[in-house]
């Protein structure tokens, strides 16, 4: 068996140093919420067993996957409400797929790193736990 791992919202099954590691977060949406909820487009794509079909929430998620892009899965204009639900761990997230080669917009990753120095300015100690938190580091 694989050892698994769940800290706060993220879940390792495997080794992060083996072949075999299966790294995310454990996700809890509805297909009624509205999109800001969600951490970014591509994981706003559901299964429906019943009719056999993908299910793109957003209308960008299937696109964003096959481009391998992490975009912001509400309008410019709810972007304060999707920091608001989704907390500064979110922007975290956002630069750990950055550093795995995923695509980026550059009006999106302007607004997320001036809300991570907001951050850091507002409230150091919380942030570098947070960001430790959300990248896997151990305090």
């Amino acid at each position: 068996g694989y050892k698994c791992k769940v800290n706060g919202d993220c879940i390792l099954v495997g080794d992060l140093q083996g072949v075999e590691c299966l790294e995310g977060m454990v996700i809890t949406c509805s297909g009624i919420q509205p999109s800001y909820h969600a951490d970014f487009a591509m994981n706003c794509v559901f299964y429906d067993f019943f009719n056999d079909v993908i299910v793109d929430k957003t209308g960008k998620a299937v696109a964003d996957i096959l481009a391998n892009r992490c975009r912001l899965p509400c309008a410019r204009d709810q972007w304060s409400s999707w920091l608001d639900i989704n907390g500064c761990r979110v922007l975290f997230r956002y630069y750990k797929f950055l550093v795995r080669g995923y695509e980026h917009d550059e009006a999106e990753m302007s607004y997320i790193a001036s809300r991570l120095l907001d951050c850091w300015s507002n409230n150091t100690q919380e942030t570098i736990a947070t960001g430790k938190e959300s990248l896997g580091i151990s305090p």
